[in-house]
């Protein structure tokens, strides 16, 4: 077994809640403090990631498996048909060691609406339903901006979101994807409010699976 080592900076006010899922501080940064924590890899290698807020550009996309109430119980891998991407960042266990960070900080997951991120389909409008962990509201409010310029084309991302722009404003759901996992920030997306009410348990499912 190998160790995926962990690193992200935080404010200090949320170190106890972190310290409480087992993080360990490696330094302060005045108003800030790095913090660390080791994870099993399921090979013998060593490696470390540090867990920076970044733009979205690596978004894997995926199929909701329907009807839903048929995969209820399932891990994320089976709920939902992720699409293959071409680019190599999406490969060498990419996925995984997402899963890894989203794990370490399970507790701390919050779902939200984004209102300004809105979804058409036969005239019905749907707000993006975002399940994620910002650790301040200034890092949330820019990621759910930059995520909109994503949407709607005026950010570049690396395999494109797989969506149509209608009137360069609004997102039409017909495209090929209903599903979006941004693996380098660790968040989860889609316009489908029943699915995201029950993602959590996708994931818990998917963690059971991967430490088996």
């Amino acid at each position: 077994m190998g160790t995926y080592r962990m690193t992200k900076v935080i404010p200090q006010s949320r170190l106890k809640a972190y310290k409480n899922l087992g993080w360990q501080v490696a330094e302060s940064r005045g108003e800030d403090v790095s913090i660390f924590k080791d994870a099993m890899t399921n090979d013998n290698s060593t490696v470390s990631g540090d867990i920076t807020p970044v733009p979205p550009y690596l978004c894997q996309r995926g199929r909701i498996c329907r009807p839903l109430g048929q995969h209820v119980d399932e891990p994320l891998f089976q709920a939902v048909d992720m699409e293959y991407m071409r680019s190599a960042q999406f490969e060498g266990g990419a996925l995984g060691r997402s899963l890894r960070r989203v794990e370490a900080q399970f507790l701390l997951y919050k779902k939200s609406v984004c209102k300004t991120i809105v979804g058409t389909n036969n005239g019905r409008e749907f707000n993006l339903q975002m399940l994620a962990n910002f650790d301040t509201d200034a890092r949330e409010l820019e990621y759910k901006q930059r995520l909109l310029d994503t949407f709607l084309g005026k950010s570049y991302s690396s395999e494109g979101m797989g969506v149509n722009i209608d009137g360069g404003t609004r997102i039409q759901l017909i495209g090929k994807a209903d599903f979006w996992w941004d693996v380098r920030n660790d968040v989860f997306f889609s316009f489908d409010k029943q699915f995201m009410a029950r993602i959590q348990l996708h994931l818990q499912a998917s963690f059971a699976l991967m430490n088996s």
